[in-house]
């Protein structure tokens, strides 16, 4: 299963969200959440991406070099609250919502997922649909569709 643990931010619908991704992927390990300040996650794009720019989500993923074994960590995630915050007031949904569906954005970048074209764009939005589906929330797509 998909352990995932979270520091800065508190939610019980975690386990429940580990074990969907887990499902839905067949990987097990562990990803550790941290939800920061805006300024951290523009430092920490600047400094792994080159971006000088705050975003919502960054995924770091350990297994990108190597073959991870199962159980093991299979990377990071940090979240900016206050991107988090202004997404679920737009998107007039709760903070947990938005929490959830970025962790799960994040976790599919660690799974493999991406969004750089519209085929990987559309499937990533319906396994992101299907996730909080599965959770019982509602979806916020990510703008991606027309």
């Amino acid at each position: 299963m998909i352990t995932l643990t979270v520091e800065g931010f508190s939610s019980n619908r975690l386990d429940r969200l580990g074990e969907i991704l887990s499902n839905l992927s067949g990987q097990s390990g562990a990803i550790a959440i941290k939800v920061i300040s805006e300024d951290e996650v523009r430092e920490l794009n600047s400094r792994y991406s080159g971006e000088n720019r705050s975003t919502d989500v960054l995924s770091f993923d350990y297994k990108e070099d190597a073959e991870v074994e199962a159980g093991s960590d299979l990377g990071d995630i940090v979240i900016s609250y206050e991107h988090m915050q202004r997404q679920a007031d737009a998107a007039d949904t709760t903070v947990e919502t938005e929490f959830l569906l970025l962790v799960t954005h994040g976790v599919l970048h660690i799974l493999g997922y991406d969004h750089q074209d519209e085929a990987e764009k559309t499937k990533m939005d319906d396994v992101q649909a299907d996730v909080m589906d599965r959770l019982g929330l509602p979806y916020r797509n990510f703008g991606w569709r027309n």
